[in-house]
Formats: C-alpha cells, sequence, structure tokens
C-alpha cells in the first residue's frame, strides 16, 4: 500500500509505503486444569462480545473434570464491558446484588440498573427492560475461590473480585486494583479537535446499601509478581492461592 502526502509551505510531496498486518485478536478466557483437581482460570479483558458466556462453558469443563477448588487469574485485565463481567459474576455467585447507575450532577435522572438473574446479565432503565444478554447453558460454581489482582485490573474488571469479596466466595491475592470499578467515564469534544473524559456517574448498590468499592483491596497482599517471576521464576500469589486452596 502506498500512501502520497503533502507538507509544509512548498507542498513538498512525499511518497509512504505501508505493508499490513493481521491484527491479533484480543485473548479469550481459558482454563488450566491442574493434576491435584485446582483450576486455574485466566481472563484477559471482558471487551471480547461473548465472553460471559465462554466463561460458564469453561466453568463447566472444570465440573466435568471434579475440580474441587478455582483460581481465578484477573491481572492485567483493563476492564471491558459490564455486562459480561457480571454474566460471569452469575457463574460463581447464585444471586449476585444488583448495581445502580446514579449520575453525579442528577441522583433522579434515568435509574439504570445493572445485573444478572435467571440465566441473563441485564439493563434496566427505570424499571423497564432494556439489554438483555443470555447465557444459554448457565453453570454455578459453589467450591473454593481465590482470586488474583493487580494494579491492571480496572473498570469492569474490578467488579469480580469486590462480588466475590462482598458475598465471601473467596480470597482475593495481589496488588491493590486501579480504583475506577464505581465511576465511568463520558468523553466530551473541545473545539481545537481533542477531548478530555470526566467521570459523569457512580455506581451504587442497587439496594441502597452504599456506593461500590472503588477498587478491590487483596485479603492477602503479595509482592508484585511480574518482578517477582522474573527475578525467582516462582508466580507467588498464585503458589499462595494454590498453597491455601490444597488446605496446606
Amino acid at each position: 500500500m502506498r500512501l502520497q502526502v503533502q507538507r509544509g509551505a512548498k507542498r513538498e510531496r512525499l511518497e509512504l509505503s505501508m505493508t499490513g498486518e493481521k491484527l491479533q485478536q484480543a485473548e479469550r478466557p481459558s482454563l488450566e486444569l491442574r493434576d491435584d483437581q485446582i483450576a486455574v482460570r485466566h481472563i484477559k479483558t471482558f471487551l471480547i462480545q461473548g465472553t460471559g458466556a465462554i466463561i460458564h462453558q469453561l466453568i463447566k469443563t472444570a465440573l466435568d473434570n471434579n475440580v474441587r477448588g478455582l483460581v481465578i487469574n484477573l491481572r492485567g485485565t483493563s476492564g471491558g464491558s459490564a455486562l459480561e463481567s457480571l454474566a460471569a459474576i452469575g457463574a460463581f455467585i447464585e444471586q449476585p446484588q444488583t448495581l445502580r447507575i446514579v449520575p453525579r450532577y442528577d441522583a433522579d435522572a434515568n435509574r439504570i440498573e445493572l445485573g444478572y438473574a435467571t440465566a441473563q446479565a441485564f439493563v434496566r432503565v427505570n424499571g423497564t427492560a432494556a439489554e438483555n444478554l443470555e447465557i444459554k447453558n448457565p453453570v454455578l460454581f459453589k467450591g473454593p475461590l481465590a482470586v488474583l489482582v493487580d494494579g491492571g485490573c480496572a473498570s469492569a474488571c474490578e467488579f469480580l473480585p469486590i462480588y466475590i469479596q462482598k458475598n465471601n466466595r473467596g480470597k482475593v491475592y495481589g496488588t491493590p486494583t486501579v480504583g475506577v470499578g464505581n465511576t465511568n467515564t463520558q468523553l466530551f469534544p473541545l473545539l481545537n479537535g481533542g477531548a478530555v473524559n470526566f467521570p459523569t456517574v457512580q455506581i451504587h448498590w442497587a439496594d441502597g446499601s452504599g456506593r461500590l468499592p472503588a477498587r478491590s483491596q487483596p485479603d492477602t497482599l503479595t509482592p508484585n509478581f511480574l518482578f517477582e517471576h522474573f527475578s525467582s521464576g516462582l508466580d507467588v500469589p498464585l503458589e499462595r492461592a494454590i498453597t491455601e486452596l490444597n488446605g496446606k
């Protein structure tokens, strides 16, 4: 592919040659089955459509293999779709609490609620269904859980460890997450062609019990796993989580 451009007052013409490359797709969730009947589930993003359904499928695979404990690795997961995240949460919590989106400057404006019930994640506006994300073959994992997080976990990714902690479904290991799990931003264009992002809404528990925590604070703080991994070859948070799931 060739591209011609003109630059400067003299309109100097330049010709650029470009070679196209196939874009790498975002990494789908995966499952690692271990000999000790502990499984490790890796989630890199909630951006991919169908992530929630894929996670339910992977949990079914774990259950079919008689897995007795599960580690959910969320490290470096920057966020994605809130509905996909809530659909994933439904694989571990039978009746996850509904969320309410509250505008920062008009708390009585459209009451938007997000949640998961009856095999689907949903959006309701003023009590009326606006969007549904159906899970065709939902499962529920009731065994012991451990969640790995770090400073790269943000936005919709932060929902899962927050829900796990709120419902006492397992322990969270690692370092605190970014801390934007209870807000959302809106893009405002500027006259010069630029744009700025401002937080415009807050996320609350729909039952009135307060605002969602901004971040997940791990139950067990562990060192920066990348530094430890490069220096010692060990994934300390993962090994710690597996050891405790094995009851050692």
